[in-house]
């Protein structure tokens, strides 16, 4: 019974990111560039999580091709993620999604800033 439940939640997992990360072909992420900005730790540290959440979920879904907008949106964000908090647990969601980014079949190339 619990294998079905986790399938169920795996299922609905899949479906809720394919759909966010597909709206307007990518456009949540460029909202969650801009979450980023804010002046309120709280929503983006919120973003943060949601941002690697979807991120990672991208690795898992099939390529609809907003890879690309993700990574043009978010890639600069997570590198200043990493290089200007203390906050570990920050450090290692924004190294989560960096390490997608790079280990990502299209990988970004050496350089790449936009």
């Amino acid at each position: 019974m619990q294998e079905d439940e986790e399938k169920a939640v795996s299922s609905w997992e899949k479906r809720v990111a394919f759909v966010l990360c597909n709206h307007e072909k990518g456009s949540i992420f460029k909202a969650l560039e801009e979450c980023f900005k804010s002046n309120s730790l709280e929503t983006a540290k919120s973003c943060l999580v949601i941002s690697t959440w979807l991120i990672y979920m991208l690795s898992v879904l099939p390529d609809t091709g907003v890879k690309t907008a993700a990574r043009k949106s978010l890639l600069d964000e997570f590198i200043n993620v990493l290089q200007s908090t203390r906050n570990m647990e920050e450090k290692i969601l924004a190294t989560l999604a960096l390490r997608t980014f790079v280990s990502d079949p299209g990988k970004i190339s050496v350089g790449e800033n936009s």
